[in-house]
Order: C-alpha cells, then sequence, then structure tokens
C-alpha cells in the first residue's frame, strides 16, 4: 500500500516536463485576476511553464486574490493563496509546486494529489459554458476573455461536441448577430451585424492561423460562398463582433470568426472513437464515425494528433420531376493531423494539415407551388468540393515578447452547378438572340422558328462551373506578454490568391437530370483572377491611469487584382460572343484604424468604448457584354461605433456582457444585373444601429443557463441610383436576408450519479425573426421569410470512459422559412429548416499520461 502510493505521489510530480527552475526561476509578469482559486493555479502554472499539485477538495469553493506583478512562480502562487492561512505552497523539485494544507496529509490525501493538468483534479467542467476568466486569442495576444475591450463570443470545443453540432452553420445559431445565409447546394454567404451584400468576404472566416476565402468565380462574388469546415475536435470559436481591420485586415468588414482546434500534446496519449445516427421526420437516416487519435512522440518534446470524420446526412426534399426522393442528401470526410514540438522552452513549432472533401448531391432549394420538400427543377445540381489546407506556426519568447510566424497554403476546388433551362426556355421565347445565331440584324418568321427549334432541342441545359482558389499566405508578428501596463502586436501580412473558374451551359439527360456524356457545350468561357495582398499593422494598449485604458491600432494596406477572362464559345441563350482574351487591372491602397478608451474598476468589471473601421478590396467583373465603367468595382469600407460592459458575479456565477453599436457603411458593394447576367458594382450607404447581449449564469453545481441576443436595423441612407441595381432601394429600406432580431436560449441540468457519473438534459430555444429578399416593398421579388422558433432537447449519461447523447431537433416539427426570394424564372423558391430529427451518439475515451 505505501509503495502504491509513493508511486502515485511520484507518478503525479512527473506530469509537467519543463526546463524552467522553480528554486531559480525568472520573474514572470502576471495580471491574474482575483477568481475560483484552481482556475488561478491553471493560470499561474501555464504562464510560468510549472506543475502546481494540489488536492482537489483542498481549493474547491476557494477564491484567488488578484496576482500582478513581475514575481516567480511560487510567489505568484503564495500571493494567489494569501487570504488561507490554512495553506501553504512547497516547492518539490525544479518543476513542481505543492499546495496544501499546513498540517500534514493523511496517506490516503497524499495518494490523491494530482497535477492541475489533470482531468480529474477539477470538478466536472460546465462544458455549456467556459469560465469567464478563459484565455483567448482575440487581439492576437493572449488575453482573459473578461478582460477584452469589445464584443466577443466564445463557444467552448466542448460544447460544440457535446451538443453534436459539426458545422459552423449549425453553431451560427449559438451566436446571435452572425447570419449564415444559404446561397446554394452546400454553399453559405457570412454575414454579421446586419452587413449583407455581394462581393468580397464582409466576415472574415480563420481557421486557425489560416484565414480562408471562396473563389471569386465568374461573378466576381466571393463571399457567395466559403469552406464548411467540419467543428470535430475543437478547442473553441472565437467571434469577434464588429469591424477588425486592424488586426486581421481585408474581408473583416462586420468582424471575424476563427475555428481553433485542439492542439497536439506531448504529455498523455488520449484516443476518442464516436459513432452516431439520425433519422428525419420526412427523410431517410443518417450517421456518423469520428477518431482521434493523440501520442507524445518524445515526452514532453514532441506531440502528434490526428483526426478522421466521415459524415453522411440524409436528405428530405423531393424531385417529382425527376421522380427522386431526398435529393439533398450530403456527405462529408476529412482527416487532420498535427505535429507540435518544443525543443527548447520559450520556443515552440507546429505543423498542421486538414483535408476535407464533401459530396453534396443536391440543393435544399423548394418550390412553394408544389407544397413542402418539394421541388421540380429539372436538373440534378451537385456541389462537390475539395479542401487542402497547410499550415506551419512557431512562436518564440524573448523577454517580455513573444514572435510568431505563420506560413499557411490552401487550395479549395469546388464545382458548381446552377438551372439553366428557364433563362433558356425565356431566351428561346422572346427571341432575342435569334439575330446572332442566324447572323444577321434581324430575323423573318421562318428564322425565328429554325432559332426556337435548336434551342428547344438543347433543353434542358444545366450552367456546369468548375472553380479554384488557391493561397499562399505570410504573416510575421510580435506581442508583449500579459501584464505589462504597456502591450503591444505589430506585425506584417503578405497573400496571394489566385481564382481559376470556367463556365460552360451543358445539355443535360431528361430522364436522370445528369450532364450528358460525352459533354455538350453550348457556351464556354474562362475567368483568371490573381489578387496581391500586402499589410502591415500595430495595435498598442496602454494603462494610462487606473483604471483607464488605451487602445490605438492601425494597419497600412495595399492590394492589386488582375484579370484574364476570355468567352470561348459562343451562346445563343444569353448573347455572349466568342473573342480573344481580355484583361483588366484593380488597385488601391489606404489605411485602416480603432481607438478604444475602457475602465476597469475591478477584475469583475470593464466598461469599453470604441470606434473601429474595417474594408472589402474592389475587384474585376469578367460579364461579358458589360459596359466599361462597370468592369471595375472599388473597395467599400465601414465605421463603427461601440459602446459596451462585462459583468461578473461572483455569486451565483453570473457573467453577462452588452455592447450598443452604430455603424456606417460607405460604397457598399451590391448585386446587380444586365439581361442574362450577374455582376457585383459600388452603389449606396447604410447605416446599421443595434445591440448584442449575452448572459451567462451557473446556478449552484448542476445547472447552467445561457440568453444571447441581437437586435438590429440595417437600413440604406441614401438611394442606390443607378439602373443596373436589382430592385434598387431607396434610403431608409431594409437591408435584405438580415433578420432584425436573433435569439438564443439554452438551459442545461446535472444530475450527478456518483463522484465520477453523471446524467444531463439540455433544453435549447432559438428564434430568428422577420427578413426580407429586395430593398423595396413594391419589388415583384419582394419575399418575407424568417419569423419561426426552434426547439431542441438533448440528454446524456456520462460515465468513466463513456457517453451516450440522444437529441431531439425541431422539437415541433415546424417548417420555417429560412430562405425565400424570386427571381425572372421562378416565384417563390424557399430553403425551410430541417424536420425533426432523432439523433444517438456514443463515445468512447481513453487517456493516460506518459510522465511515469
Amino acid at each position: 500500500m505505501k509503495g502504491q502510493t509513493l508511486f502515485r505521489f511520484i507518478s503525479a510530480t512527473m506530469l509537467a516536463t519543463c526546463s524552467t527552475s522553480v528554486f531559480a526561476a525568472p520573474a514572470y509578469p502576471y495580471d491574474i485576476p482575483a477568481q475560483d482559486l484552481p482556475l488561478a493555479l491553471q493560470e499561474i502554472s501555464r504562464q510560468a511553464k510549472v506543475s502546481i499539485i494540489f488536492q482537489p477538495q483542498t481549493v474547491a469553493g476557494r477564491k484567488s486574490l488578484s496576482v500582478r506583478g513581475a514575481m516567480q512562480p511560487k510567489a505568484a502562487t503564495e500571493t494567489a493563496i494569501r487570504r488561507y492561512h490554512d495553506l501553504e505552497v512547497i516547492a518539490l523539485n525544479q518543476n513542481t509546486l505543492l499546495v496544501r494544507r499546513r498540517k500534514k496529509g493523511s496517506s490516503e490525501e497524499i495518494a490523491s494529489w494530482t497535477t492541475n493538468q489533470a482531468t480529474s483534479a477539477l470538478p466536472p467542467p460546465r462544458v455549456t459554458e467556459p469560465p469567464p476568466d478563459v484565455i483567448v486569442t482575440a487581439s492576437r495576444r493572449p488575453a482573459f476573455i473578461s478582460s477584452y475591450p469589445g464584443s466577443l463570443l466564445v463557444v467552448r470545443g466542448a460544447m460544440v461536441e457535446q451538443q453534436g453540432r459539426t458545422s459552423l452553420s449549425s453553431v451560427s445559431g449559438l451566436i446571435p448577430g452572425l447570419n449564415l445565409s444559404e446561397t446554394g447546394a452546400g454553399q453559405w454567404r457570412i454575414t454579421m451585424r446586419g452587413m449583407h451584400s455581394a462581393g468580397e468576404n464582409s466576415v472574415l472566416l480563420y481557421f486557425d492561423e489560416t484565414p480562408v476565402s471562396g473563389p471569386s468565380s465568374v461573378t466576381s462574388d466571393v463571399s457567395q460562398m466559403s469552406p464548411n469546415i467540419s467543428l470535430y475536435d475543437m478547442d473553441r470559436i472565437e467571434v469577434l463582433r464588429g469591424p477588425q481591420g486592424t488586426l486581421f485586415g481585408s474581408g473583416a468588414l462586420g468582424g471575424a470568426v476563427r475555428l481553433v482546434p485542439n492542439k497536439a500534446d506531448s504529455e498523455a496519449i488520449a484516443v476518442q472513437a464516436t459513432a452516431g445516427m439520425t433519422e428525419m421526420a420526412k427523410g431517410g437516416f443518417g450517421h456518423s464515425v469520428t477518431g482521434m487519435f493523440n501520442l507524445p512522440v518524445i515526452t514532453g518534446k514532441v506531440g502528434l494528433r490526428t483526426l478522421i470524420y466521415d459524415e453522411r446526412n440524409s436528405g428530405y426534399v423531393d424531385n417529382v420531376t425527376l421522380g427522386i426522393k431526398n435529393i439533398n442528401q450530403s456527405r462529408t470526410t476529412g482527416m487532420r493531423l498535427q505535429i507540435r514540438t518544443e525543443p527548447v522552452d520559450g520556443f515552440d513549432f507546429t505543423l498542421s494539415t486538414l483535408y476535407q472533401k464533401q459530396e453534396i448531391a443536391d440543393p435544399s432549394t423548394q418550390y412553394k407551388e408544389l407544397g413542402t420538400f418539394k421541388t421540380s427543377i429539372s436538373e440534378r445540381l451537385p456541389f462537390p468540393n475539395k479542401l487542402l489546407l497547410l499550415n506551419m506556426t512557431s512562436h518564440a519568447r524573448a523577454g517580455i515578447a513573444e514572435i510568431t510566424a505563420t506560413a499557411s497554403y490552401y487550395k479549395w476546388d469546388v464545382t458548381r452547378t446552377i438551372a439553366a433551362t428557364a433563362p433558356a426556355i425565356r431566351a428561346m421565347e422572346s427571341g432575342t438572340y435569334c439575330p446572332l445565331f442566324i447572323g444577321s440584324s434581324s430575323c423573318t418568321s421562318e428564322q425565328m422558328t429554325q432559332y426556337q427549334s435548336y434551342i428547344r432541342q438543347t433543353l434542358p441545359l444545366v450552367g456546369y462551373q468548375p472553380m479554384q482558389v488557391e493561397a499562399k499566405i505570410g504573416e510575421l508578428r510580435i506581442a508583449t506578454i500579459p501584464g505589462l501596463p504597456f502591450m503591444l502586436t505589430a506585425g506584417a501580412f503578405i497573400e496571394k490568391r489566385t481564382d481559376n473558374s470556367t463556365n460552360g451551359t451543358y445539355r443535360v439527360n431528361a430522364q436522370t437530370g445528369q450532364i450528358q456524356t460525352p459533354f455538350q457545350a453550348e457556351y464556354k468561357r474562362s475567368v483568371d483572377i490573381n489578387t496581391r495582398q500586402f499589410a502591415i499593422f500595430a495595435d498598442v494598449a496602454w494603462k494610462i491611469a487606473p483604471p483607464f485604458t488605451l487602445t490605438m491600432g492601425m494597419r497600412g494596406y495595399y492590394y492589386r487584382k488582375s484579370l484574364f477572362a476570355q468567352i470561348l464559345q459562343t451562346s445563343y441563350t444569353n448573347g455572349a460572343i466568342a473573342g480573344p482574351p481580355v484583361a483588366y487591372i484593380s488597385e488601391a491602397g489606404g489605411n485602416t484604424g480603432r481607438i478604444n478608451l475602457s475602465y476597469t474598476s475591478s477584475p469583475d468589471f470593464l466598461l469599453y468604448a470604441q470606434m473601429a473601421t474595417g474594408f472589402r478590396p474592389g475587384g474585376v467583373n469578367s460579364v461579358p457584354n458589360l459596359p466599361e465603367n462597370l468592369k471595375v468595382f472599388k473597395s467599400d469600407s465601414a465605421t463603427s461605433y461601440e459602446l459596451g460592459f462585462h459583468k461578473r458575479w461572483t455569486e451565483p456565477g453570473i457573467f453577462s456582457s452588452f455592447s450598443f453599436y452604430w455603424t456606417d457603411w460607405r460604397n457598399m458593394q451590391a448585386t446587380s444585373r444586365i439581361p442574362s447576367f450577374l455582376f457585383v458594382s459600388n452603389s449606396g450607404s447604410a447605416r446599421v444601429i443595434g445591440a448584442d447581449i449575452d448572459l451567462r449564469a451557473s446556478l449552484g453545481q448542476a445547472t447552467n443557463v445561457r440568453i444571447n441576443a441581437n437586435i438590429l436595423r440595417a437600413q440604406l441612407t441614401k438611394d442606390q441610383t443607378t439602373s443596373v441595381v436589382v430592385a434598387p432601394g431607396l434610403k431608409g429600406d431594409n437591408i435584405p436576408f438580415e433578420p432584425q432580431i436573433k435569439l438564443a436560449a439554452q438551459l442545461e441540468r446535472k444530475f450527478y450519479l456518483s463522484k465520477q457519473a453523471y446524467a444531463s438534459i439540455d433544453t435549447e430555444f432559438s428564434y430568428i425573426g422577420h427578413s426580407f429578399s429586395e430593398f423595396r416593398s413594391d419589388s415583384a421579388y419582394y419575399e418575407k421569410m424568417g419569423g419561426y422558433t426552434d426547439i431542441t432537447l438533448r440528454g446524456s449519461l456520462n460515465l468513466p470512459g463513456w457517453t451516450i447523447k440522444a437529441s431531439i431537433s425541431n422539437l415541433f416539427n415546424s417548417v420555417g422559412k429560412r430562405r425565400m426570394e424570386s427571381n425572372f424564372d421562378q416565384a417563390d423558391i424557399m430553403i425551410t429548416t430541417q424536420p425533426r430529427t432523432f439523433g444517438l451518439e456514443l463515445t468512447r475515451k481513453f487517456s493516460a499520461s506518459q510522465n511515469k
């Protein structure tokens, strides 16, 4: 018994392998607010890279004092526990501190000691919400979420996993203010705070250190789609609301979203396997399988983490023309691999790769005239796509600063298909392009019959658009460590992006809806766009006088876009004429910035006021027959004025955040039209006034509540006077597709069955307010959508190493109109909420430390 006790004790003290010496350790600058003592000890351990051993019941329910200033790890730990005279800190070896009661513990007490890095050292985590002082990198330097002077929402990866959310579109309901609008099969336009329009990205999407974007396509509408990366094995999702141009650059006009995956751990083996299945009330079965493996290759020095996943979702829309049920089924497969090494203290290097493949059979669009979940489209419109992403990131600590260097490469291959039969029929009936077909200035009735006969024999038709975006990105930045009176983030950014796309109209087999083989093209064109971007930035936070902090930032940028396009085959349904290649160049430079003043009366309260700007680069249109003055569209910009606060009540455990914002959007990029083609132009200005409200509460040890809301009014402040904008808006019109209110609420209750087992039940409620498809209510294509609620129930049983989960989404099987629009060829095209879906999932976890 004594031998086992000694072995456990020695094993616990060896859980950290760090070259820092406790006895002669350097002084670290700390800025750790008063909080739960276990969390404070964790943070001291993380910053000083030492192991702190404690018995859970020794520190449970206790609060730390704040730890501020430069000091050695042992002194920092003593400061944190100073109010408790029955506790002491003992240095066990070069890397380990022990927090214990002053009286000698029994052998059983010693046997149960463990490091704060072991999951058993703390009470079961409340995965419905992160602790208010979780470390985030929204400011491009580590900071506590409660000390971040801006509108920031963090969704923990544990919560994403617990609730079975596998994509950003499934998480968006938790994040009012973030809007994902489905524009086609697997294609999502990401917007935030009401800033919805065509053109470049208005919300910048990051996967860890890599900004990812969709292809420019033949319409120059980059924001029309973004990679929908699966959210398995995530550490957290950071959502920064409001313009982020200073630190994140172009594309962060309305905000930025960072998907931060779990990192490879060189200390412990970890294995996780999950199998799940779903059944739709209207549809079929789906299933998913995931596996994660973490291996310390060299204990304390090199860690490897890999993830594989395969997810199949049933469809629920029936095609009455082709006689195919559940046409919108999909499959997503992928893998991630990461190797992380820390060869010496203060330096680490990470190599990561991601590969994901999606096969989406058809869009979820339905025709209202046919009834719910039905379409009559005569073409199959799949969306196959493949994403490859590589990243190398290194961190080096030099004194009071940390240098980060990152290099990324990604390639997203996409094939988009669009319906082309209805536009061809419209062109055939009008005879507009009959003279082009005949080769004369006009057509006789006999020639018109000949033209219409030719078009009729080509039907049905589909627009086939293979495209690719490939980017090489590099960033170098330096950031001071937390806790200094003067904090700096500065760096340089470079991007080289290449977009290639082809657009063709091809004949379709009328029985199957598939493209005929061999391909029979009726029209072809190609577009290549090269984008070069360079920027330098700096952001400085200065504690001018307690309790005030002034933050100022600036980013200077330059970008250049070059376009090469050619019509390879004449079309007799849209009027595009084959000809030599054309080339255009668009370039611009400028700066963007922010200024922020925050007031902190205590670690539990922060008030801030901010002015921030953001921008989107302009571009070049490749649309045939476009007037010369519309070939190039300019950048647009936004200036946001924001006032907000964060407030935390330790008892009963409530954290609230509120922000009020006023955003002026100038020279906005918008969808425009000439006959047969859409393109991007600058038209009008807008103003968005709104508020973000976040409330999280832990009521005792077993009940958690979360409420989030976004309320906004996004309206034009200037008439869209150009004649090429689709249904041009007037001053005071609402921006389309942006609901004025989004609300999400969640209640979780845990039932502890033993010290190591518990069951949980949570209920989630969400409401999406009304929005409209056009600016003008008198437009023939003005449609109303939204105004629906969604309720989800979940339950889980958590046993040592095992988790069983069950869920029911869309509990009342309601049909909410997520998107509704009409166009020249079809009225009342809608995308609805998914039917009621039952889910069941089984997870097996195993972990073991290698520090034996």
